[in-house]
Parts: structure tokens; sequence; C-alpha cells
């Protein structure tokens, strides 16, 4: 299976497009609220400098579409460390009671 090479940005990014990650503490943002313990699966990011954010779209377990904004002046990965766990596909087993 070939893989799309992952959207270069001027800006880090500390999440891999496809991969799973567990909400580990509840952020409450301008355009959405992500719980503790949700899982969202990562999709891509934007960036819009008019606004000031960097923005990063997930899905949830049911479909939705999700989104963490940040400041654009914020290092994304610094703010990512305390607000997501990656998820192993084990770990994500384990988590719906599958293994």
């Amino acid at each position: 299976m070939f893989k799309r090479k992952p959207k270069e940005t001027w800006y880090p990014n500390p999440f891999e497009e496809g991969k799973t990650y567990k909400v580990t503490q509840t952020i409450f943002g301008d355009f959405d609220k992500l719980e503790k313990g949700t899982e969202l699966t990562y999709e891509r990011t934007g960036f819009s400098a008019y606004d000031g954010y960097i923005g990063f779209f997930f899905k949830d377990s049911e479909g939705k579409d999700r989104r963490w904004d940040i400041d654009i002046n914020w290092d994304p990965i610094e703010r990512a460390k305390d607000k997501f766990t990656a998820l192993t596909p084990k770990t994500e087993q384990a988590d719906r009671g599958n293994g």
C-alpha cells in the first residue's frame, strides 16, 4: 500500500497522519471542545495568518470532524505534550476492550 508523504509545514507538527490519539485533558478551544478520553484520528493541518491560528484536524470515533487550534506563536509540540497521547494499535484494542 502506498502512503502519501506528510504535508511539509513551516511549524512543527506533533501528529502523524492516520494515527490515533487520546485526549488526556479536556481542551476548551475557540472552535471545538475536546473531552478527556476522546480518541481522535489525525487527518491534516492548516493555518490562517489572518486569524493567527494553526489548526489540527481529526475525526472522532463517530466520524465527526474535530479540531484543535492554537496561536501561531505557540510551539505545537510543547502544547500537545500534556494534552494528547499517541495510541498504538495494541493500546487502541485494549482501550476498546478487544485485547
